[in-house]
């Protein structure tokens, strides 16, 4: 009898135990409590430990966890996302796709508590923490298979806050610059509609966004899907800015450099908001502090960012340049540009290829005269030896133009009236009289 009474005992005190640390360490839902204090849990703990199961108490413990998130957690964040009816702007603006994640951190959060009793009571020496373990888990079962629509919503929204980002930049330097005399300025600031949100400036609801923008950043980062979640569309985006801002500002305007301006731009502009998203605004008190293995990202993207610029600047370049060669020399300071382009990218093919169909489709049919051939001619050879001193991107080009009037039969004749012009040598015996002639 006294076994038996030991016995029932001893199984009491064991499913108390259990009792204890299974309903300490899970999270009550639609009530506040504090996890079990060290002292509790390391009683309870004692007495699994005294009958040989305390070992399984973590292993419950994440299997649990991830029941919740496939049960419970993971279908209930997705929701916010399966509307039909609604489509990425809504979710994007109205701040849905805040209130999603703050449920999800808040469902998250719940468990870090005990996550923390449990590191505590964890054996020394384990390379991987817990808390790293349950965030592995977590990103793992929720993130893996990321729908489509989620990354329009996504997208949507941080294109939201990059224009409302924009907007305050030029509030502030309208501020700055208040007795400017910006046209462009005075024109912005007569419309009555926010640049930003596209409403009308008495409605303006940028500051909202940019709110929702920081809360969104600091939850995404807390959970460590930052990057995970927002990386693509804020590469896009900001891709398609710098795309449509070379665009605007350096189409067809030869007569000056814009390297310089947009390298500018882009630091103070564009890598300004990246910075923001990934640590917060500085001096303020939402500033995160990043691991170096983010700053490495992050200074890698730049690098690439940078890259995008020149490339993007020297292929809207080589699409103009058979019109950048008919301006010669007005059109040196973007030939300038380009050649630095061109030391920066890969783009001398493509330079190849887009002015020899250029010089093809423009330049070499039967309207053109012989002489407009020719002069074309001498200025393609002056552009491109600013571009490339070598010759190579001439030999590339020029044998197209050189074997084309080889066709022609008043080609030797016009080069000898411009060779006998009274008016003090054509350009055509100046390039003839040079050390490295051109050639026909």
């Amino acid at each position: 009898v006294r076994w038996f009474e030991k016995m029932a005992a001893s199984v009491e005190n064991l499913g108390a135990a259990w009792s204890t640390v299974t309903t300490g360490l899970l999270p009550c839902v639609g009530q506040t409590k504090e996890p079990p204090t060290d002292d509790v849990l390391k009683a309870a703990m004692t007495v699994l430990d005294h009958h040989g199961v305390a070992f399984i108490i973590e292993e419950w413990f994440l299997e649990s966890m991830q029941s919740d998130l496939r049960e419970n957690i993971g279908p209930k964040f997705w929701a916010h996302f399966n509307s039909e009816t609604n489509g990425p702007k809504q979710h994007g603006v109205d701040g849905t796709l805040v209130v999603a994640f703050r449920e999800l951190h808040a469902s998250l959060s719940a468990y870090l508590p005990s996550v923390e009793v449990l590191e505590r009571l964890r054996q020394e020496g384990l390379k991987q923490t817990l808390k790293d373990k349950v965030l592995l888990i977590f990103k793992a079962l929720l993130f893996y298979d990321i729908p489509v629509r989620f990354h329009g919503v996504v997208r949507e929204f941080y294109s939201c806050a990059f224009k409302a980002y924009e907007e305050e930049l030029r509030r502030k330097d309208r501020q700055v610059n208040e007795d400017g005399d910006n046209v462009e300025e005075e024109e912005e600031e007569d419309s009555l509609t926010c640049a930003g949100c596209e409403r009308e400036k008495e409605c303006c609801t940028c500051p909202e966004t940019l709110t929702l923008f920081h809360q969104l950043n600091t939850q995404l980062h807390s959970l460590g899907l930052l990057e995970r979640v927002c990386g693509e569309a804020v590469t896009a985006i900001i891709h398609d800015r710098i795309q449509q801002h070379i665009q605007n500002t350096c189409q067809g305007e030869f007569e000056s450099q814009f390297l310089h301006p947009l390298e500018k731009w882009l630091q103070s502009k564009v890598l300004s908001w990246l910075h923001l998203v990934f640590k917060g605004a500085p001096g303020q008190p939402g500033e995160r502090q990043v691991s170096a293995k983010t700053q490495e990202s992050l200074d890698r993207w730049q690098t690439r960012l940078l890259y995008f610029l020149y490339q993007t600047y020297g292929t809207l370049r080589i699409s103009e340049m058979f019109d950048v060669i008919v301006e010669f020399p007005d059109s040196m300071s973007a030939l300038e540009d380009l050649k630095m382009c061109l030391e920066k990218t890969d783009l001398r093919q493509t330079l190849v290829s887009s002015l020899r169909s250029a010089i093809g489709r423009r330049l070499l049919q039967p309207g053109a005269t012989t002489s407009d051939v020719l002069s074309q001619y001498i200025l393609l050879v002056k552009s491109l030896r600013v571009l490339d001193p070598t010759g190579v991107l001439l030999e590339l080009v020029g044998d197209k133009i050189r074997h084309y009037l080889r066709t022609r039969d008043d080609t030797v004749r016009k080069i000898v009236e411009g060779l006998t012009e009274e008016e003090g040598g054509s350009d055509l015996a100046d390039e003839l009289m040079r050390g490295d002639p051109i050639s026909l």
